[in-house]
Parts: structure tokens; C-alpha cells; sequence
């Protein structure tokens, strides 16, 4: 078995995951890695207990490694599909934010839905880069070139 092959995650091989195909391996084992020096760095910047901050980085990190290769996995018409849309909804959610915002820290980013607080303009970020990718993707492409 070669480095690549172990890195891939998958193939024609039969006892390989489903949930990493088609995923750079070597990026997952980056990201992995990248959230374990977190984890140290965290257990020994608090004197080297755990409940103070590792535990929680390693919990949050492994759910939102989670979350990202749920996203990987869905195909990429839906995602054309959802960005104007979801463009939309995010524009609504940042004048919500203006309107409704909560100050946390002195400032009125944050905007309550229900049990949790959000900051639309993070999402505003993913926003604008699915609704610009799909209004790329529909130019001619001599259009684009003069860009």
C-alpha cells in the first residue's frame, strides 16, 4: 500500500468508507493534525488540565469536522441552486442584525435566534462567495476574461 493510496480514502476497494470519496486525504489528515496541535496547545497554555478549554476545542473541532465533510458531500447543483436564495436570506438576516441586533462586547453584530446568537456578516462572507461563483459561472466566458 503506497502513502497515496493511504491517504485517498477510499477507491474501488470494498471495505473503504463511502463518506471520503472523492475527499483530498491528505488535506483531512492536515486538518486533523492542525486541531490536535490545537488541543496541545490549549491542554498546556492552561497548566496542563483538560476541562479548562482542550476539551472543548477538541469537541467543537471534531464537530466541525463533521460539518465539513457533510458540506464536501452534497453535490455541487445544489449548492448552484441554493446561492441566490441563500444570498437572499442572508441579506435579510444582516438587516435583521441592523434593526435587532444585540451589542455583545460593545458591538451590534450579533443577531439572537432563539437558543443561540449568530454573526450574519460570517455567513454574509459564504454568501457572497456562492452567489459571485454562480454569477461567474453563468457569464460567457469572453466576458469573464476581460475581467
Amino acid at each position: 500500500m503506497s502513502f497515496h493510496s493511504f491517504l485517498s480514502f477510499g477507491g474501488s476497494g470494498g471495505g473503504n468508507l463511502n463518506l471520503f470519496r472523492g475527499l483530498h486525504g491528505g488535506l483531512i489528515v492536515c486538518l486533523c493534525v492542525l486541531g490536535a496541535i490545537g488541543v496541545a496547545i490549549l491542554y498546556s497554555a492552561t497548566g496542563g488540565q483538560w476541562q479548562n478549554g482542550a476539551v472543548n476545542h477538541g469537541v467543537k473541532f471534531i464537530c466541525s469536522l463533521l460539518v465539513l465533510l457533510a458540506v464536501a458531500r452534497v453535490n455541487i447543483l445544489i449548492w448552484f441552486m441554493l446561492s441566490w436564495p441563500f444570498y437572499i436570506v442572508v441579506i435579510a438576516l444582516l438587516l435583521c442584525t441592523h434593526w435587532f441586533g444585540v451589542e455583545i462586547n460593545s458591538a451590534q453584530r450579533w443577531l439572537r435566534l432563539g437558543f443561540f446568537t449568530v454573526q450574519t456578516s460570517d455567513l454574509a462572507k459564504i454568501a457572497v462567495i456562492l452567489a459571485l461563483a454562480r454569477y461567474y459561472h453563468s457569464l460567457a466566458n469572453y466576458k469573464v476574461s476581460y475581467l
